[in-house]
């Protein structure tokens, strides 16, 4: 008789204390060799210059690095990439507890708040006279001004739910490369920064047709005109036509907002004859073209796999990290 294939299951040994113990121990000298990196303090951080810590694609940060360079502030500009999880560094809590951008070091002295730092370094640094206009010395012209600048608060909490928290859970962007699966879960089961609402499609046309109405109303004919609340407010809205462009996300019979909105586009136009905002904006426009070129991209079970994995070994260690120095260093 001819013995069938055996179907016994061949058994296999567990892992021993060494082994486990191995593992362990080369988990942990990862999470301290993560953490070890993020302690390396620039040197920019200690000393008694003006430091600002920006990233281009940060609306409030192009404020700031734009109002520096119109200012002429000898300043020293240190990028920090949050959808590479450089604001998790262990020394950057000491810049901006906060982990966010901008934020700066002047003579020893941390600061941060976007709007509070374009109207300090501004008014510190700026000498030319022909500059006045982008923050006027006359009190009703500013008072107008800071209105102005602050009016784009709940615009800028409606930008950052519909269009940052969208980029950062697309296949394909950097976010994904180094968060792994933290921005889905982020985006699926918190509640954004400006609440449920600020979600709502129509939420963001309510505050650019508020943007449209306001601008409408004055004329501009040239740089002379422009003012630090044009510089905040067109940040904001170009977040949302470029990266909603070539889409009906926001308006379903138009593929274009820089059409439904002449006023704003025009300011646009008018921005163009500021080289200090081009400069700025270059960069800005390419990674939006790259987010257009990855935003049809879905999740897949293998990128979803990938996603976790990329968790545990890139942003679990500086998680770690951070808390367990949190502790030690309250």
């Amino acid at each position: 008789r001819r013995e069938g294939p055996s179907t016994a299951i061949e058994s296999r040994p567990m892992p021993t204390v060494d082994g486990r113990l191995t593992v362990g121990a080369a988990a942990a000298g990862y999470i301290l060799w993560k953490g070890w990196k993020s302690l390396a303090v620039p040197a920019c951080v200690e000393g008694e210059g003006l430091t600002v810590f920006k990233w281009f694609f940060s609306p409030p940060a192009r404020l700031v690095h734009v109002t520096t360079l119109l200012s002429k502030a000898p300043a020293t500009f240190h990028e920090i990439d949050l959808s590479l999880g450089q604001q998790l560094q262990w020394w950057f809590l000491r810049v901006n507890p906060a982990h966010q951008v901008p934020a700066c070091v002047e003579g020893g002295q941390f600061m941060a708040e976007s709007r509070d730092l374009a109207r300090h370094i501004f008014e510190k640094y700026n000498t030319d006279p022909a500059n006045e206009h982008w923050y006027p010395r006359d009190p009703a012209r500013r008072r107008a001004v800071d209105e102005w600048m602050d009016w784009s608060k709940p615009l800028h909490l409606c930008i950052e739910s519909q269009v940052a928290l969208r980029l950062a859970a697309t296949p394909g962007m950097p976010w994904r490369e180094n968060y792994g699966i933290v921005p889905v879960l982020v985006g699926s089961l918190l509640d954004p920064p400006g609440g449920r609402e600020s979600l709502l499609a129509s939420k963001l046309r309510e505050h650019l047709d508020d943007a449209e109405r306001i601008i409408s109303k004055r004329s501009i004919g040239g740089v002379a005109d422009l003012n630090l609340g044009d510089l905040t407010t067109l940040q904001e809205v170009c977040m949302a036509f470029e990266c909603f462009e070539g889409t009906t996300e926001i308006i379903p019979s138009s593929t274009s907002l820089w059409k439904e909105y002449p006023h704003l586009a025009h300011l646009y136009d008018v921005f163009q004859g500021v080289p200090e905002f081009t400069a700025v904006h270059a960069p800005f426009l390419a990674f939006c073209k790259r987010y257009r070129q990855v935003r049809g991209l879905k999740d897949t079970p293998l990128t979803r796999a990938r996603g976790v994995l990329t968790t545990i070994s890139s942003f679990l260690p500086y998680a770690i990290w951070n808390a367990v120095l949190a502790k030690l260093y309250p």
